[in-house]
């Protein structure tokens, strides 16, 4: 005979099984797609919010109600992706304050004799400078030399503009140091940084070919119908040879550190310090190139995503996210890929990345995943004018010499991210289905 104990006992085993989630479960998932939906939205009508502004009110709340203690923020944060960036700043800084940037896209630009011919120096230099100094700082001082030395051709700038931030992003997808979403993958995967070279240069090189042919071919009567011309010498560039040479060594130290496997954010800080010892630039001048309103839109992430964890909110999602993702590693790097264009248009590639990252970990062939996380993340941020900082930057820079319109951008962010994430995932499917 049950007793009325026994009676409650089963009442409340079978309550339990009904139970609603915890609180804090409940409370760390609205702050999470809050703070997605604020970076989303971006723009709210009387509401002074941003990207930043998003994710650290975000890891404001988080810790204000609990779902990350104040003394686990530390632990949050994700110091390897935080010391990287940081240390790739300070070298990038020095070698823009001794003219190197500028210097080379003077001596590009003055090479060409032919709008094709500039089409095809610009992708191909503003692409591969970007996979190894951040596509952001190229976009940034590659864009008003452009301006400057194409004016008195009588060119329309559009299409190279265009160019040049389509082949940014392209161009920077092939390297850990490429872009801000690749640092933080490059620091998680454990990828060593010439393994993600060899794997993710073959997609950026024939992604910058498809980049000449698609936009000479929206613009074919302005680039291939025009003919051969003579540049005057192009705007003057001041060089500061010392600081140059110190800022190159420095940079060629990382690399060797980088190729020889040695902890990223200690090689890239290393290089960062020694700039900093030797280079003899004013302290404030430094900080102030510093982009820190990366770093804190980074460090605030990682407060959300900590909170998140910890709360238990990703352990159902996933198991989830893991069910779903399955087959060969072809179709898992479609499934990513897919997965990850679709966010990165939504809320942007960083913050895309950061929130599927938990989910790569776990798989079964995580390095292709992260990989094609890396591929994808970056190339989707062709596809419109918004889908990328690097576009931003170049519409920003370039909007008093020349207005891009959505719809200039999307005739060729559309069939041009399309055609790179085609061959990004082919080329990464061959890949692992030799090596497996």
């Amino acid at each position: 005979m049950t007793t009325l104990a026994g009676r409650r006992d089963v009442a409340e085993a079978a309550a339990g099984r009904k139970r609603s989630p915890p609180l804090d479960v409940i409370t760390a998932l609205i702050i999470l797609i809050f703070t997605y939906l604020f970076i989303a939205l971006q723009k709210i009508p009387r509401i002074p919010i941003d990207m930043i502004t998003a994710s650290l009110i975000g890891a404001a709340l988080m810790i204000l109600t609990g779902a990350l203690p104040l003394s686990e923020v530390p632990k949050a944060l994700d110091w390897n992706t935080l010391l990287l960036l940081l240390g790739m700043m300070v070298v990038i800084t020095h070698l823009e304050l001794a003219g190197f940037f500028e210097w080379v896209a003077v001596r590009i630009i003055a090479a060409v004799r032919s709008p094709l011919q500039l089409l095809s120096l610009l992708v191909f230099a503003s692409g591969i400078l970007s996979a190894f100094f951040v596509n952001d700082t190229i976009c940034l001082l590659f864009t008003p030399i452009l301006l400057q030395t194409i004016k008195p051709l009588g060119l329309r700038p559009t299409p190279y503009l265009i160019a040049l931030a389509t082949s940014s992003n392209i161009g920077s997808a092939m390297s850990v140091t490429g872009n801000p979403q690749n640092v933080y993958i490059g620091t998680h995967s454990g990828t060593p940084y010439l393994s993600f070279l060899v794997a993710l240069a073959p997609v950026s090189l024939i992604g910058m070919i498809l980049n000449i042919g698609v936009v000479a071919w929206i613009y074919r009567k302005e680039i291939l119908g025009h003919g051969t011309f003579c540049l005057v010498r192009p705007v003057s560039e001041d060089l500061d040879r010392p600081l140059l040479i110190k800022g190159l060594i420095a940079s060629l130290g990382a690399a060797i550190g980088f190729a020889a496997g040695a902890p990223y954010a200690l090689t890239a800080m290393t290089a960062g310090a020694a700039l900093l010892l030797f280079g003899r630039q004013n302290l404030l001048t430094i900080l102030r190139k510093i982009n820190w309103r990366l770093l804190a839109f980074f460090a605030g992430l990682f407060i959300v995503m900590g909170g998140a964890e910890r709360s238990g909110v990703m352990t159902g999602l996933l198991d989830l996210v893991h069910r779903a993702l399955g087959g060969s590693s072809g179709a898992m790097i479609a499934q990513i890929s897919g997965l990850t264009v679709i966010l990165s248009n939504l809320v942007s590639n960083v913050p895309a990345v950061i929130l599927i990252g938990p989910f790569v970990t776990g798989l079964p062939d995580s390095q292709w995943a992260w990989l094609a996380l890396a591929m994808s993340s970056t190339l989707a941020g062709n596809l419109t004018l918004i889908g990328s900082v690097a576009n931003l930057i170049v519409v920003d820079q370039a909007r008093y010499e020349a207005r891009i319109t959505f719809l200039d951008y999307l005739k060729v962010g559309v069939p041009l991210t399309l055609l790179t994430l085609a061959v990004g995932i082919g080329v990464l499917a061959l890949e692992a289905s030799f090596l497996e």
